[in-house]
């Protein structure tokens, strides 16, 4: 009887002594202590019970209170734990739920204010460099497809009219795209007004060097300096005489296709770009051109052909350019537009543009 007694006891120790562990474990401190509160005086109850009500052996079906109670109050703690447990997650789950709420809210406002910047910059991008429509007026025989990859663009283009017959026209792709690239394009249109609207150098290539010079000095790019902006541009000046009937071409890495009598020539471009850490004098060539009428010309940066597209997710590649540079030229310029348009479009589908656009037609 003793035995069976010390059985007993350990036994129940064991049991107090997991239930205890797991509650405090599972519930946490204030729940736990709860729960074991709880079963302590459920426990206490049987146990005074058993002592109380005496069974005779043989009537002893379902045995004494504490043996029958104390399962039936393990099963109502382990519901009871299950429970708790599941409405404990689901406020775990609800919680995180609103977090996530309360951030994505946070992320968005953040995201609007960026958005709302950047557009503003646009319009500062956009009132700094000159319009479409002012060089369709000076030069109605043209096209401009101008598509930046984000909101604001490391492409731009640049007109000056020097007088009623002559003009110069420029396409230039800065480093970057993006804000980087639309202050870049900030840059290089102030400096090409102080080149050749203030300092009145209309030497094409000498405008070049000018140039050169100046990102070097305004964006730090000195040799002995620890840190310094490697940033600049490519680009390409023409410069047309319409009462000589010539157009001069000077290029920093980007070459022109010049078609005449559907016959393509591709005019290459100095290895330089402007800007960045020198190792060496630059020289930029100039290309005259006696052109004829229906002579056309295009300046374009490499967003078009690096694009990626078509079947196989290649590169538009410079090859189809110059072919769709051919397949056009004999078109209205407006339909010439839609033709670059439409055509970097189908190729590009639902793939991302990669980089800014920019394309310039000009029948002579």
């Amino acid at each position: 009887m003793v035995i069976q007694q010390g059985q007993q006891d350990i036994t129940g120790g064991l049991w107090m002594a997991v239930f205890v562990t797991f509650s405090l474990f599972l519930f946490g401190r204030r729940s736990g202590i709860f729960l074991i509160i709880l079963f302590f005086i459920i426990g206490g109850i049987t146990a005074t019970l058993s002592q109380k009500i005496q069974i005779p052996p043989s009537q002893k079906l379902l045995g004494t209170p504490d043996e029958f109670l104390t399962p039936f109050i393990l099963i109502i703690v382990v519901i009871w734990m299950f429970v708790k447990g599941r409405a404990d997650a689901e406020d775990e789950i609800k919680k995180q739920r609103l977090q996530l709420e309360v951030n994505n809210k946070e992320i968005q406002l953040r995201n609007k204010d960026v958005t709302d910047s950047i557009n503003y910059a646009k319009r500062i991008q956009y009132a700094v460099l000159p319009q479409e429509e002012t060089i369709y007026r000076r030069i109605p025989l043209s096209f401009i497809f101008y598509k930046p990859k984000d909101i604001v663009s490391g492409d731009f283009f640049w007109f000056h009219e020097i007088s009623k017959e002559e003009y110069i026209l420029v396409c230039a792709d800065c480093t970057g795209h993006g804000v980087p690239g639309a202050f870049m394009t900030v840059i290089g249109s102030s400096l090409l007004n102080q080149t050749i609207i203030d300092n009145k150098i209309f030497k094409p290539s000498e405008i070049l060097q000018e140039l050169d010079k100046l990102i070097n000095f305004t964006l730090k790019q000195q040799k002995d300096r620890d840190i310094s902006v490697q940033d600049g541009m490519d680009l390409t000046l023409m410069k047309v005489n319409k009462t000589k009937k010539e157009v001069v071409i000077t290029s920093a890495k980007r070459p022109v296709i010049f078609i005449r009598n559907k016959e393509l020539t591709e005019i290459k471009a100095s290895k330089f770009s402007l800007g960045g850490m020198r190792s060496g004098d630059k020289l930029f060539n100039e290309e005259l051109i006696n052109y004829q009428e229906d002579d056309i010309l295009y300046l374009f940066t490499d967003g078009y052909a690096d694009q990626f597209g078509g079947e196989k997710a290649k590169k538009f590649s410079s090859k189809r350019l110059r072919e769709l540079f051919l397949d056009i030229h004999r078109l209205p310029m407006t339909e010439q537009k839609e033709k670059v348009t439409k055509t970097t479009a189908d190729w590009q589908g639902n793939l991302e543009q990669i980089d800014d656009m920019l394309v310039i037609g000009i029948k002579l």
